[in-house]
């Protein structure tokens, strides 16, 4: 309840994380670590833990510094699990089309600009975004739709593919801040923010190999013929303006096309 753990796993945890805890400041390592999940669980500042923990506020920055950089380096070989080779890049897209049916999709773009088909090394691979980001080759956004567009449907309806892909990432930062109630009011330093929030997800990738909480098929998914949309061949009249003929606008109003037309699939409601 106030560690977002059991016992056993706890242990699990302290046994990984002990020996490079230290025990000069007067807290023994089991301290620390309860310390810094006490943190992390409940999302209080540094003034509340001081209370609980009758040490002062700075004590307990530097603990949360310390325990936080020791999970870090311990358990990020067995909880880190971003794409490191072409062929991890290669099995997210495959993933993306055969459970949430969008071609050559590598996830959600984020404000960090290193991710791009150059480091990912695939080419015709795309970024799914929102409209706060600008279309590029590599970044595809849903429709400005108006009302009075005749293909109003259309576009909505391939918005609403762009949507069944974002909100698998907002769905798993959902399940995190679930656990991890730091993320409800984050005000620490920007240097300790980026460790807290590493942190988190290292741990919750941890917690859940331990518990095995991996989803399991309950049925067997049928392998999807490829499809590649960059093949689809674009009628004339397609585009409002002609200035709009680049390779971005390009590449999505081909995924347009083929969600409308040999990818369609039927919308899926809540039950």
């Amino acid at each position: 309840r106030f560690f977002g753990m059991n016992k056993p796993e706890f242990s699990t945890l302290l046994d990984l994380v002990k020996t490079d805890l230290t025990s000069r400041s007067g807290m023994t390592p089991t301290e620390k670590l309860a310390c810094t999940l006490n943190f992390l669980r409940s999302g209080s500042n540094f003034t509340v833990l001081a209370m609980w923990w009758r040490i002062s506020c700075q004590h307990i920055g530097r603990i949360v510094k310390e325990v936080c950089g020791v999970l870090c380096l311990v358990i990020s070989d067995k909880a880190d699990f971003r794409p490191k080779c072409q062929k991890d890049w290669a099995s997210i897209a495959e993933q993306f089309y055969t459970r949430w049916d969008l071609p050559l999709c590598l996830g959600m773009e984020s404000y960090n600009p290193v991710l791009n088909n150059r480091v990912c090394g695939l080419v015709n691979h795309y970024f799914i975004a929102d409209s706060a980001f600008g279309l590029q080759p590599n970044i595809m956004k849903p429709f400005d739709v108006r009302d009075d567009d005749p293909h109003k449907d259309h576009y909505d309806y391939s918005n609403y593919r762009f949507s069944r892909g974002r909100i698998v990432v907002e769905a798993a930062f959902g399940h995190l801040a679930r656990r991890f109630k730091i993320f409800e009011v984050l005000n620490v330093r920007e240097e300790v923010t980026v460790l807290v929030v590493r942190t988190a997800v290292h741990l919750h990738n941890f917690l859940r190999l331990l518990r095995e909480e991996e989803e399991e098929e309950t049925h067997v998914i049928t392998k999807k013929p490829k499809k590649n949309f960059q093949k689809i061949p674009i009628p004339p009249g397609t585009f409002r303006k002609p200035m709009k003929k680049e390779e971005s606008e390009i590449n999505r109003h081909r995924l347009h096309l083929f969600f409308n037309t040999i990818g369609k699939i039927k919308k899926r409601g809540r039950k």
